[in-house]
């Protein structure tokens, strides 16, 4: 080791140095990360000088501003600065309590899945603020929407204002009505096919 050390030494100039973030990069540490991948059979590797560097520097390369952190409330500072370099959108449950993690993944996944559901049957977006079909569905939107929709979107669902679209076959969809709790073919479509109940279905062309 103190031959080691002479040899740096000497190649490099002795001095207080400092890690690479502050000093600069030099050969010495390429050389070791290098030396690491090969004995890690990868490709390349980063070293990082301290935990902390680790964390913060992982979290904030690998997500972004669209993505979302589910974080303990009592994290390492470290993984919260990462966090908050990232960009990416922070929910904190309280310490060690998955039924409040639980919770937030689930009001997000049923907030999409209604999102989602609504458009299938028929229901656009929807400019009113306070309405789940708000918006485009993008992350940070979706948790600043409520869990209902608007009295209009509502009403549309009342009064069988929308339509279900079904794939039948390649490029064949069958479009059909809710009329006051009834079921009906779009009257703009001329082909009909029989249907497993002995009527016949709609069949629109989609081009």
């Amino acid at each position: 080791m103190n031959r080691a050390a002479a040899d740096a030494a000497e190649r490099f100039g002795a001095g207080t140095g400092a890690v690479r973030t502050i000093a600069g990069q030099m050969r010495m540490h390429l050389d070791l990360e290098e030396r690491f991948a090969a004995f890690k059979h990868a490709d390349a590797a980063l070293l990082f000088q301290s935990g902390f560097t680790a964390n913060a520097g992982t979290v904030a390369a690998i997500l972004g501003p669209d993505d979302v952190i589910v974080s303990d409330r009592l994290n390492h500072a470290s993984i919260i600065d990462g966090a908050r370099l990232s960009k990416a959108e922070i929910k904190v449950f309280e310490h060690r309590d998955a039924a409040d993690a639980e919770r937030l993944l689930l009001r997000r996944s049923c907030k999409v899945l209604a999102h989602e559901m609504a458009h299938m049957f028929g229901i656009e977006h929807c400019i009113y603020f306070h309405c789940l079909m708000n918006g485009s569905n993008h992350l940070e939107e979706s948790d600043a929407r409520p869990m209902h929709l608007c009295p209009v979107d509502l009403r549309k669902l009342k009064n069988g204002e929308w339509k279900a679209t079904l794939p039948l076959a390649e490029g064949k969809h069958e479009y059909r009505y809710l009329v006051d709790g009834q079921w009906r073919d779009d009257p703009n479509c001329r082909t009909r096919i029989p249907n497993a109940f002995g009527g016949e279905n709609c069949v629109c062309i989609v081009t």
